[in-house]
């Protein structure tokens, strides 16, 4: 029956849209039709009742069923003036390209190798939770801040593992640290006001800052980090309302700003009273000498506001960040996001907290650690052998390279994508977009295989432009 009704009113929809049947007609009775149609009396009247549910028809007792509408074609519906403009108020950077999933040989920049995620023992804390948990509690609407069980086993590790100490009101459940930057933005900035930012990092975070319309003004960084003087410099021209940064592993150049740079850093902030946003993205993975704590943990003042996420450590998709604030400001975020997002997904909260309190979550962040200090190797292997010969650094930390190759980068990688090998251009990551010499090469991705076999081709690549005189700008 389901079909056959189904079939008879969208006979009847057909006739609607060709004008057969125009507003006010009136339809065959349903003893007529199923008749006609040698069908049961009740099958037109579901199908009727369906056209009825959708607008199409009406149904008045006693006279039957009528035609409530004319069909008016999508491209009629505006024929008696021009098409609707779209005046946005803020323009957006170009969306960044997602990763070319037919190149061979990828190099994607922080992303983890998925492949070596253990599937079943996460799998089996999910199960867990979904026993553990009533249904209406797990799947139904929780707190924006975070559920419960979540943030006591994150406070546990943040407390242990990174030295920071807060309440439980200063922290927030976020959709990555991407968000966490997009809500402490909007709540603190005001159209016209200025970040001091980074001379080089990450576009989308900027994209944050400016869709809250701020200003962005460079600060200089070398190979100890973000430059006090330059910081300074311009605390001193303008009025500065947040300094941003990304003191451990500084995106993209992978360098760890030292214990006096911290102090210093601080120590402006709190001169010309400016708070700063930490931006801490792979905390977990460092491989030679101790991490340097973060400098929310050396902030005595609470002018530092810390974000960070375990995308890296989980998979993106889990899409879980957090960050550490004031109280006041804590709760202002936490506020703007049941507006924006609502909420963290409650079932992948409670599968990593039990994962965490299991210890499962720490043994799995020691294998991923011990695969990419591996991976680390292999590509300084790789680049090692690229003549004429390269000069760059083994990064103490992180998941990429920052290469110098001596040569324009943005040639370089439209012309090795044309050989299977995905690569992103210095010029990426500056302010200004300006050309450079530069790559970011993420090691954590690619196999070891895969690593010495793309960066081969890579290498040929570079030292055939360094032939034809298509240096570094």
């Amino acid at each position: 029956m389901e079909s056959q009704f189904r079939k008879l009113a969208g006979e009847v929809r057909q006739s609607l849209r060709s004008g057969q049947l125009r507003a006010g007609d009136r339809l065959p009775s349903t003893r007529q039709l199923a008749s006609q149609w040698g069908v049961h009396r009740h099958t037109v009247m579901a199908a009727y009742e369906e056209l009825i549910a959708e607008g199409w028809l009406e149904s008045h007792p006693g006279l039957g069923y009528r035609v409530a509408c004319d069909w008016v074609h999508p491209t009629e519906a505006r024929s008696d003036g021009p098409p609707f403009h779209w005046d946005f108020a803020h323009d957006l950077a170009a969306q960044a390209e997602l990763p070319r999933l037919a190149a061979r040989y990828r190099f994607p920049s922080g992303q983890p190798d998925l492949r070596i995620f253990p599937h079943e023992e996460y799998y089996a804390q999910v199960r867990q939770a979904l026993r553990r948990c009533p249904a209406e509690d797990l799947l139904g609407y929780s707190e924006p801040a975070g559920r419960a069980f979540f943030c006591e086993q994150l406070g546990h590790y943040l407390r242990r593992v990174r030295g920071l100490k807060f309440a439980p009101e200063e922290m927030v459940v976020t959709h990555g640290s991407q968000e966490a930057v997009y809500l402490v933005a909007r709540c603190w900035l005001s159209p016209g006001d200025v970040v001091a930012v980074e001379e080089q990092g990450f576009p989308k975070t900027w994209e944050a800052f400016r869709c809250c319309g701020a200003q962005l003004a460079p600060v200089a960084i070398d190979e100890q980090g973000i430059c006090p003087d330059s910081l300074e410099a311009v605390l001193k021209a303008q009025p500065v309302r947040m300094i941003y940064v990304t003191p451990l592993h500084q995106y993209p150049t992978t360098v760890t700003l030292t214990p006096t740079r911290r102090q210093q850093v601080m120590q402006l902030a709190q001169r010309y009273n400016v708070p700063i946003l930490e931006d801490d993205y792979d905390f977990e993975f460092h491989y030679q000498g101790s991490t340097q704590p973060p400098l929310k943990a050396l902030d005595p003042s609470g002018l530092v506001v810390y974000c960070s996420t375990f995308s890296k450590v989980l998979h993106p998709s889990a899409r879980l960040g957090f960050l550490i604030a004031p109280a006041p400001l804590a709760g202002r975020v936490a506020r703007l996001k049941t507006v924006v997002s609502r909420q963290n997904d409650n079932l992948a909260q409670e599968a990593v907290a039990g994962w965490m309190a299991e210890g499962g979550f720490e043994r799995h962040l020691r294998r991923m650690r011990r695969h990419y200090e591996g991976r680390r190797r292999t590509m300084a292997q790789a680049l090692s052998a690229w003549t004429p010969a390269l000069d760059f650094r083994l990064p103490h930390g992180g998941m990429c390279f920052w290469v110098d190759t001596g040569v324009d980068t943005d040639p370089l990688a439209l012309n090795v994508l044309s050989v299977g090998v995905d690569v992103r251009p210095g010029s990426t990551y500056h302010l200004d977009q300006r050309p450079s010499g530069h790559l970011r090469l993420g090691f954590a991705y690619p196999t070891p295989q895969e690593i010495s076999e793309g960066l081969a081709l890579l290498g040929q690549e570079r030292a055939r432009l360094l032939d034809k005189g298509r240096f570094a700008p």
